[in-house]
């Protein structure tokens, strides 16, 4: 449950910096929350992104919480998308980045967490309802390299997340 201040925190810290970077110049400069329900394996995944829009690209920070019988998965990551159209309703992107994965055991007494670095890559639509509305469909995929305890050699674990959210343009 740690991932929820650390949302919180991620959330008012790019707003405190959007202020400064938001200006008349820039019209396509836009701050945006994005908080999205989807699919990990088998598992539920719930996580906000807050991202600053600009043109051509937006950068993104993400934290998320996929909960599953044995252990949560909590991804943290810094992206970049890619937009693949400019002005239209229907904003298709690719996004590229990496972050840290930290998986929290949920049924050992003694166990610690475990993180990890990882990359991510994918992509995604975007369809606006209004100019501070739109709704947004996703498809990532996940490399995690870990070590693994029994005889140290090293695994590559691949996830694939599909998420469907809306954005609130600020």
């Amino acid at each position: 449950m740690a991932v929820f201040p650390l949302i919180l925190i991620l959330g008012l810290f790019t707003l405190g910096m959007a202020e400064d970077d938001r200006d008349d110049k820039n019209p396509q400069a836009a701050l945006e929350l994005s908080p999205s329900i989807g699919m990990m394996g088998g598992s539920p995944v719930l996580s906000l992104r807050a991202s600053m829009r600009y043109r051509p690209v937006s950068l993104e920070g993400a934290a998320g919480m996929v909960p599953g019988q044995t252990a949560t998965l909590y991804p943290l990551t810094a992206n970049i998308l890619i937009h693949l159209a400019e002005n239209s309703l229907f904003l298709p992107y690719g996004l590229l980045g990496g972050g840290l994965f930290i998986t929290a055991p949920s049924n050992a007494v003694s166990a610690e967490s475990i993180s990890t670095v990882g990359l991510n890559y994918g992509g995604g639509l975007r369809y606006s309802l209004s100019p501070t509305l739109a709704v947004r469909f996703e498809v990532r995929q996940y490399f995690l390299r870990d070590r693994n305890p029994l005889d140290q050699s090293h695994i590559l674990h691949v996830f694939q997340e599909t998420n469907l959210g809306v954005s609130f343009v600020l």
